[in-house]
């Protein structure tokens, strides 16, 4: 189950590629948006920093249609979420 911190909500919750679950949430204040997607992967605890940093890569490979598509380099943020490594960045 997804949950949100106070003034956001989730607008919607759905099945995504290969697997995946996508989250949007939106702030009751300033109507700000985001995503957030969600997969289950199989990785030994050791390989999972370099398994995240790959992540990030194939996702900006995969997005190359955007024009001018990039990660901003400063959201880049490793984190722990429910005891497990996570990552979490913005890009335009």
């Amino acid at each position: 189950m997804v949950s949100t911190t106070a003034g956001w909500s989730i607008v919607s919750e759905k099945p995504s590629a290969d697997g995946a679950q996508m989250v949007c949430v939106k702030d009751s204040v300033t109507e700000t948006m985001g995503a957030a997607w969600f997969k289950p992967q199989n990785v030994d605890a050791a390989n999972i920093p370099a398994f995240l940093d790959r992540r990030l890569d194939a996702k900006a490979a995969q997005r190359n249609n955007f024009e001018g598509y990039r990660f901003r380099p400063d959201s880049v943020q490793r984190t722990m979420i429910g005891g497990h490594p996570a990552f979490s960045a913005v890009a335009d």
